[in-house]
């Protein structure tokens, strides 16, 4: 009796090229993985130097404002000054991710938006002057 011997479902060679398309895909996926991760490297590299370019940005404008000189012969024009600059600062402060710098300016925003006329006055105006320039020094620390 002859044996009888069942039929492959696929002949050889449609079951190998079966099991290399699966191979193939499995690298192809595996490759797309790959793309996928270097990308998101990239994108996180990207975010990185923005993140520095927006603090360095942010730190060079924040010293910019802090740097007026209030004239104390006009205290007028010098509140005027000190209140237009805290509005800059606080808008400013929300351009960072960086926590130190933007707690920085937004002391410095406090302090100046807080300033008033009796502030300015020649007894005064010093104290005023000498709390100013250390927040602006904590300000250049935090940007350092």
């Amino acid at each position: 009796m002859r044996r009888i011997r069942p039929r492959p479902l696929f002949p050889r060679p449609v079951s190998t090229v079966l099991l290399g398309l699966g191979v193939s895909s499995a690298l192809v996926l595996t490759g797309c993985a790959e793309v996928e991760q270097v990308a998101d490297s990239v994108s996180n590299a990207g975010d990185v130097v923005a993140s520095v370019t927006d603090r360095a940005g942010v730190c060079t404008e924040a010293l910019r404002l802090a740097g007026f000189a209030p004239d104390l012969g006009s205290p007028e024009q010098a509140v005027d000054q000190a209140h237009k600059a805290a509005e800059e600062l606080t808008a400013l402060s929300a351009q960072t991710a960086d926590e130190a710098v933007r707690t920085a300016v937004t002391d410095l925003a406090t302090s100046l938006e807080k300033v008033s006329l009796a502030d300015l006055d020649a007894e005064s105006g010093l104290r005023w002057v000498e709390q100013k320039a250390e927040q602006v020094e904590a300000l250049a620390r935090a940007c350092s």
